[in-house]
């Protein structure tokens, strides 16, 4: 029996630091990250045979089986079947989708990519950083800065203009009771000084004004004036541009290492306008695609956000171009790829959807924390290049995402959870897969990768030819994948101007699984599912896994799976995501377990209408919080089981 306790476990460990436990597949950015130790699990489950599938779990394999992944997103499927010696064919209708699992599988030296970095580094790094410094006006000293803190500001009917700061606490600390202290902006003069998080009233030490810093003049969706009246902030934003913004603080790194908080001087305004001068001036490869009409890109483009190119300032936009043209450049096509990977996961970081977390914990929250385009009221500015104190920067990237994961594919490793504590434990062999361009070429003499971009609906494979399939299809009505994956493609699109990957003016492509409509969604699914049961060899499982809160969801994945002609044979759950996570915090009732979906060509003779109760049950026993609607998706997946068995012989 598939070991769900034990590995829910080392999930949940494994979901506080994905980006530390696994690191290959968090080099660029990609949404409903599924958890590696849950596929390796369900990897071992579907092809190994094994008689103690824990003790297996931390034990080097060498399968030869080939395993598919229809919805291969960030790669985690491929990755973790990899590590146990199969065979993987991925295939993704999405192009970011192709371009970031290729880079994360290729072997490249690490010593040639050091090589370029820092020949990159040479050539970029101080023009880079020269347009993010700061003078001292005490000191005349120069000074890094880390980031500049922006505000939206629109313009009321009377003419007078407000700045739109839902408080005025420029930063905070992670821990407020355990660090008080606060920064905050006065609304009057603009000057930033300490304060304590309990205080509901204080004076600012420059003018004197006294004001509440926990409350600004927003209110959600309204704006109000200092007569009281309301203005819905929709109404007052320009219709041919993104919003008027404001610099109102900068943070910057003394000369003993700590961070200085104040009110942009006249050089870092001049500095601004010099950026902006010499992007007007230059040649630089920026993107030109517009925002297409789709459930997240029309919040932005209702904030007058056009063109992808929008999202950046144009001291931005100039960091930005410098280092893409520098990266261009590498005629290395290998060590290219890379960088850009790279280069993707910088601008993650670097935009006006960024946001400032405060201190005691990762400073910059980046553009999708939300999985959506949510437009920023008071955007962060990171410096792009950065320096060792930066975070988001890439620099810093390069060391903790991009040399992490080129290391794991030599020193993978499985975590292990002793009094508490997690341990990595090497139990895999090393990932360096050969990639083959198509099914021909796969030998089975090593271990090798198929890439392939497209719909998944008609794969170029025989049939019969795959001993598993292992995903996680997309939800209908959850993640808009390519609405947002068009931030990366538009970027790409600048680097590969000739590449087919990239001809499209967007990465949405006819056939995509996702749609609102259920049974739109049902009927795409069940398009794939078809396929897979085509090229699945008679004795092969498709194991997907799933989660759901309302009925329809269900009703279109039974549906998607009984006219496919697979049975379900068994569900387990397995726990997938932290319930304080982004955006699952906000939500009633979070889901913090999938469920992991067994279908055959084959039905289960026999079935047990009480093991959902025991699953239940045992995951409290265990100490974990189940919610009503984790109990909802546990009881449901156990129910396609249970329909599966009782209609299998009118089926048959």
């Amino acid at each position: 029996m598939f070991p769900y306790l034990k590995i829910s476990h080392i999930a949940k460990k494994e979901s506080w630091r994905k980006e530390v436990y696994r690191p290959l597949y968090h080099i660029h950015k990609w949404w409903a990250l599924r958890l590696g130790s849950v596929f390796r699990a369900s990897i071992i489950h579907a092809v190994g045979n094994e008689s103690d599938e824990w003790s297996a779990f931390y034990q080097q394999h060498d399968y030869h089986k080939t395993v598919l992944d229809p919805f291969m997103g960030s790669g985690t499927t491929l990755g973790e079947a990899i590590k146990l010696g199969c065979n993987v064919i991925g295939c993704d209708i999405n192009p970011v989708s192709t371009f970031l699992v290729e880079q994360e599988l290729k072997d490249v030296n690490i010593d040639e990519l050091n090589n370029v970095y820092h020949q990159v580094e040479a050539d970029v790094c101080e023009t880079i950083r020269n347009y993010h410094v700061t003078k001292n006006d005490a000191s005349n000293e120069y000074l890094p800065v880390l980031y500049y803190l922006w505000v939206m500001v629109v313009t009321l009917p009377d003419g007078e203009s407000i700045e739109l700061f839902n408080n005025y606490i420029v930063s905070h600390n992670a821990y407020p009771s355990r660090h008080p202290e606060i920064q905050i902006v006065c609304p009057s003069c603009g000057y930033i000084f300490q304060g304590n998080n309990n205080d509901h009233w204080t004076i600012c030490p420059n003018c004197g004004m006294e004001f509440d810093p926990h409350k600004g003049p927003v209110r959600g969706q309204y704006v109000f004036d200092s007569d009281g009246n309301r203005y819905r902030i929709k109404d007052l934003l320009p219709k041919d541009h993104p919003p008027d913004e404001k610099m109102y603080a900068i943070i910057a790194l003394s000369k003993d290492g700590n961070r200085l908080y104040r009110a942009p001087n006249q050089f870092d305004l001049d500095l601004f306008g010099k950026a902006c001068s010499d992007f007007d001036n230059s040649c630089l490869p920026i993107p030109s695609l517009e925002l297409l009409a789709g459930t997240n890109s029309d919040q932005a483009i209702g904030y007058g956000y056009k063109k992808w190119s929008d999202f950046f300032n144009k001291r931005e936009l100039l960091c930005l171009g410098i280092l893409l043209k520098r990266i261009m450049e590498i005629n290395d096509d290998d060590i290219k790829g890379q960088m850009l990977c790279l280069f993707n996961s910088t601008l993650e970081f670097n935009n006006r959807f960024c946001s400032y977390k405060g201190e005691g914990t990762g400073a910059v929250r980046p553009i999708f924390s939300n999985h959506i385009l949510k437009p920023e009221r008071t955007p962060l500015e990171n410096s792009v290049w950065g320096i060792a104190q930066s975070s988001g920067c890439f620099s810093t990237l390069y060391r903790s995402r991009l040399l992490k994961a080129k290391e794991y594919l030599s020193n993978p490793f499985e975590i292990s959870i002793r009094d508490g504590k997690a341990e990595k434990i090497v139990c895999n062999r090393e990932m360096h897969p050969r990639l083959v361009n198509s099914y021909s070429e796969i030998s089975n003499t090593v271990v090798e990768a198929l890439i392939l971009n497209g719909d998944s609906s008609h794969l170029p494979l025989p049939d019969a030819s795959v001993d598993a399939v292992v995903t996680d299809p997309p939800y209908f009505d959850f993640v808009n994948y390519s609405e947002l994956s068009d931030f990366f493609y538009s970027w790409l699109k600048c680097a590969y101007p000739n590449d087919s990957l990239f001809s499209s003016n967007s990465s949405r492509v006819e056939g995509e699984v996702q749609n609102a409509d259920e049974a739109v969604f049902s009927s795409n699914l069940e398009r794939v599912f078809k396929e897979c049961y085509r090229v699945l060899k008679p004795d092969g499982t498709l194991t997907f896994s799933f989660h759901h809160s309302r009925e329809s969801g269900w009703i279109a994945i039974e549906n998607a799976i009984r006219h496919s002609g697979f049975f379900v044979v068994e569900a387990y759950p397995v726990y997938a995501e932290l319930s304080a996570a982004t955006p699952k915090a906000g939500a009633k009732s979070p889901i913090s377990f999938d469920m992991m979906l067994v279908c055959s060509k084959k039905p289960n003779k026999f079935c047990d209408a009480s093991i959902a109760e025991r699953y239940i049950s045992d995951l409290i026993n265990e100490g974990f919080k189940l919610t009503d609607n984790d109990c909802f998706v546990i009881r449901h997946g156990v129910s396609l089981v249970l329909s599966s068995c009782s209609s299998s012989q009118t089926r048959n």
